[in-house]
């Protein structure tokens, strides 16, 4: 089975998101606001996962469709600082129980830093309801 094919089966199972595909590319668009966008990309050898301007090059399918499923998920956020228009660096964050762990984090070698700083979280899943 072709792995853009497993990806749709995926996104079968999470009706109202919005996707296309280009080539070998699977595009989904942030499916809220403060959303991150989501791509899956077959090169046959390698698969790219991209996370709004991050990501990762990996060669198996199923850790490769573990990670679209997680960018999807509850468990996953981004950490964004924004300056000005730059919005860097991005850090992804994995729920645990006792809070966000960081996991990586994407610097840009040169920011705007003397523009004011604003943090904002991106998450495809909405957070769960207090109680």
């Amino acid at each position: 089975m072709r792995t853009l094919d497993t990806v749709r089966e995926i996104l079968a199972e999470r009706p109202g998101l919005r996707w296309t595909v280009e080539g070998q590319t699977l595009y989904v668009e942030p499916p809220r606001e403060h959303g991150s966008s989501v791509c899956f990309t077959d090169c046959g050898e390698e698969y790219i996962l991209g996370l709004d301007g991050s990501h990762e090059h990996g060669q198996d399918m199923e850790e490769a469709l573990g990670c679209f499923k997680y960018g999807l998920g509850a468990r996953c956020r981004q950490r964004v600082t924004l300056r000005g228009k730059s919005d860097y660096p991005r850090t992804l964050e994995h729920r645990a129980e006792h809070g966000w762990d960081e996991v990586s984090r994407a610097d840009l070698i040169l920011a705007p830093f003397r523009r004011k700083k604003r943090v904002e979280y991106r998450r495809n899943h909405p957070p769960p309801a207090c109680s």
